[in-house]
């Protein structure tokens, strides 16, 4: 019964990503949702589990989008006719997120191996790798189709 309605959560906010239009952002709630569904079902958490779990995951990326939104503002910044210290400089501010955010994984894998098994770990992190993949392919699949009209 559980999957039957994660499974129906997931083709409903499936249906509602592929009828957006082409270039319309992505609502991050709706996102995050079926994210949660996908990783739910992946894994069959226990109720304690899954208590223990989500605050952990929620922090941890938390902190990972913001060091990602940290890195992307750096890399819009226009470097033509900056000098090699103000490079450098550069340079290492990218290198300190890059490691702020190992950091900051390895933190997390610790936090939760205090709540769950190493193989419910794995399944966490194939869950996010399989839904990570599944979204890019539908929106492979619907830039095809709006290209195609």
């Amino acid at each position: 019964m559980k999957h039957l309605i994660l499974t129906a959560l997931l083709a409903v906010f499936s249906f509602q990503l592929s009828a957006q239009d082409h270039g319309e952002k992505i609502d991050r709630n709706k996102l995050k949702a079926l994210k949660v569904a996908h990783i739910t079902e992946q894994v069959n958490f226990t109720q304690q589990e899954a208590q223990a779990f989500w605050p952990l995951y929620n922090a941890y990326e938390d902190q990972r989008n913001a060091l990602q939104e940290a890195s992307k503002e750096r890399k819009k910044e226009n470097l033509e006719g900056i000098s090699e210290s103000a490079a450098k400089q550069y340079l290492n501010t990218l290198l300190k997120i890059e490691e702020d955010y190992h950091i900051n994984q390895k933190e997390y894998y610790a936090k939760l191996e205090r709540v769950l098994s190493a193989k419910k770990i794995i399944k966490v992190i194939q869950a996010n790798r399989s839904f990570r993949k599944k979204m890019i392919e539908e929106f492979k699949d619907r830039h095809k189709k709006e290209y195609k009209k």
